[in-house]
């Protein structure tokens, strides 16, 4: 990562990250009232601390083999899948906690909301580094 990120575009993506994420879930997830917490205080911090941590870290790193140019495109694929899988997993980890209730939620909606995050995260890197004049052929996804 440090070859490919430069310290001021890891915090800058965290940020962006931790923004989409956020703003998905309390547009879509709070609203609707598709999770309902746990009466206990950690409970819900345990969970705050999984969002503003956790899923935006790594989905950082899942943007470095995205934008490497020597991974190969179904190394990408397994890597997206398995992120995927992990985080629409952590929501079913949460109720066998008994951290969180899944009321409306299914692994569709979930399946959802990563996809818009993850198209959102990699939509702004890629402008962002196009900004920084990274994109000079070296990424695979370069414009």
């Amino acid at each position: 990562m440090p070859k490919l990120f430069d310290r001021f575009e890891k915090w800058v993506y965290y940020m962006v990250i931790l923004i989409a994420i956020e703003q998905l879930h309390s547009a879509i997830v709070d609203n609707f009232k598709l999770i309902q917490f746990a009466e206990s205080f950690w409970a819900f911090y345990f969970y705050k601390l999984n969002q503003i941590l956790i899923f935006p870290i790594s989905t950082l790193w899942l943007l470095v083999p995205i934008f490497q140019a020597n991974t190969r495109f179904l190394i990408k694929i397994l890597y997206i899948g398995i992120w995927f899988s992990a985080l629409t997993g952590s929501y079913h980890l949460f109720q066998f906690f008994g951290i969180l209730t899944l009321t409306g939620w299914n692994i569709g909606y979930s399946a959802v909301i990563w996809y818009i995050a993850l198209l959102e995260s990699t939509c702004f890197c890629l402008v962002f580094r196009k900004m920084l004049g990274k994109c000079d052929g070296h990424d695979s996804l370069s414009t």
